[in-house]
């Protein structure tokens, strides 16, 4: 009979290299959990798309993305312009990026907090549009239909305006490795929605209570028809759609103490 003999300090380092791997490998399975990390106030994008009420809130989420707080293109879009043409000028030296953009040229870099949110934020509006797009056809009623194409249309066309606006190129679908077009590609694009906008903001749009407000969707379609198409050099395009306007009306955004006005 052969005894081994097995020292207690050892055995004991082995039961807690042991019970060290177990809970590594709990640990990673745990983390791999998805829905352990889903945030339950917030509806996912499936189920947000499957009836109508999930539409309109995406609607009035394009209208807050795009206006409300210091990332939205309101704020973006009106910083970068007016600090780059010396329309505007920085008075506090700590806002960092917006005194860097002031400066110019190889003072501003990839990480510009003004030209990457709007940059992503417009991306985001984009992309939010076309979940709106791909499920438009859940609404059977048509003035509601109208109304929401409405919303999907301005916001989406006032993205890619930005975006060929600032940059000389741009993605148009989202995707992986999603390829770029062209400044006129993306107005072109732009101008499309405009003109589609204009023909639901025509087609008797039912804007109830549940809808944001403060937009007179069909002078706003022509108006900003009129200004792409100018800015794609197509003059005679731009004053038709210039003289469909009538300058009685008026669009704007409401803000109060919770969405506050960024530019203010």
């Amino acid at each position: 009979m052969i005894f081994l003999k097995i020292n207690n300090s050892k055995m004991r380092n082995i039961f807690k290299y042991k019970l060290l791997i177990v809970a590594m490998v709990t640990m990673v399975l745990s983390s791999c959990y998805r829905d352990e990390y889903l945030n339950p106030s917030q509806a996912s994008n499936e189920s947000v798309v499957t009836n109508t009420n999930g539409l309109i809130a995406l609607c009035n989420g394009l209208q807050f993305r795009y206006s409300v707080g210091r990332q939205s293109p309101i704020y973006s879009t009106i910083t970068a312009n007016g600090l780059s043409t010396n329309e505007l000028l920085v008075l506090n030296q700590g806002n960092t990026d917006e005194a860097t953009l002031q400066a110019g040229k190889g003072n501003v870099i990839g990480n510009n907090a003004v030209v990457s949110r709007l940059w992503e934020q417009s991306h985001l509006i984009k992309a939010n549009a076309d979940l709106i797009f791909n499920n438009i056809n859940i609404v059977g009623e048509s003035a509601t239909k109208n109304a929401i194409l409405c919303y999907a249309n301005l916001y989406k066309g006032l993205a890619l305006l930005q975006l060929g606006t600032y940059w000389e190129q741009a993605p148009l679908v989202v995707q992986a490795k999603a390829p770029f077009i062209t400044r006129n590609e993306v107005l072109a694009e732009a101008v499309k929605l405009f003109e589609n906008g204009s023909v639901a903001a025509a087609g008797s749009p039912a804007f109830t209570s549940v809808f944001q407000g403060g937009i007179d969707f069909v002078n706003t379609f022509h108006a900003l028809t009129a200004r792409t198409y100018n800015m794609l050099g197509n003059s005679n395009k731009a004053l038709e759609a210039a003289n469909k306007v009538d300058l009685t009306k008026k669009s704007e955004f409401f803000y109060d103490d919770v969405s506050r006005n960024p530019i203010f």
